[in-house]
């Protein structure tokens, strides 16, 4: 009985990895043994060894540590894995990068409209540029929710984007809530998203106003300290 409950606990624990990856990999060039090495490169990053060796990434595949050194030289030299330099506790260490894979990943999945495809690639772009800052892979597979399943057209979230960066509001989830109540709204339109935010901008500038020109309750002059 207490195996079957190690199994269970087992069957329970799971990974959170950006599905892209095992959507992707074949449109990228990569083949099952690569993309398997990206999700071993991933996992490891969660439980903060941003740089696996060969060695490390050998013993968890059926591969030596000379195979997997040489297939992490190939996905760099393609431009599928980058290495990144970063600094903690004022020591500069170095990480394994996803990132270049899932700009490939976004540029191979437009089978048909060339056009959608670029502005979808542009809005990635925009974000990354007006957050200052790559997006991670759940940002990145947040976007790609947003798109393919939640259907929120580019422009409407470029709107997003832009009310959040008005407000100093530099999270998804921030835009995330703006999209949400837009649909819930039946707002589907750009034109329609920009009137619904002037209009609640300009309810907020009259409340504001309301609330300054509100006097205060006057009350008697009176000298508490006098007795008298």
């Amino acid at each position: 009985m207490n195996k079957d409950k190690e199994i269970e606990a087992l069957m329970h624990g799971h990974l959170s990895i950006p599905v892209i990856i095992l959507d992707k990999y074949q449109q990228v060039g990569l083949n099952e043994t690569e993309a398997m090495m990206l999700l071993h490169i991933y996992r490891f990053g969660q439980i903060s060894v941003p740089l696996p060796t060969p060695k490390e990434l050998a013993e968890k595949m059926s591969m030596d540590e000379n195979e997997c050194a040489g297939c992490l030289r190939s996905m760099i030299k393609r431009n599928l894995l980058q290495i990144d330099e970063f600094e903690r506790d004022e020591i500069r260490q170095e990480s394994y990068s996803l990132y270049p894979f899932f700009r490939q990943a976004l540029t191979a999945e437009v089978p048909s409209g060339e056009g959608d495809q670029i502005e979808e690639q542009h809005l990635f772009q925009n974000i990354e540029q007006e957050f200052s800052r790559p997006l991670s892979p759940m940002e990145w597979e947040t976007i790609n929710v947003w798109l393919d399943q939640d259907h929120y057209s580019p422009d409407m979230i470029q709107i997003a984007l832009k009310e959040a960066v008005m407000n100093q509001k530099f999270s998804l989830r921030y835009m995330d809530r703006m999209l949400h109540e837009w649909k819930r709204k039946g707002i589907q339109t750009k034109e329609d998203a920009k009137a619904q935010t002037e209009q609640f901008k300009q309810k907020g500038g009259r409340r504001t106003q309301a609330a300054q020109s509100e006097k205060l309750p006057e009350y008697p002059n009176i000298n508490w300290l006098d007795e008298e």
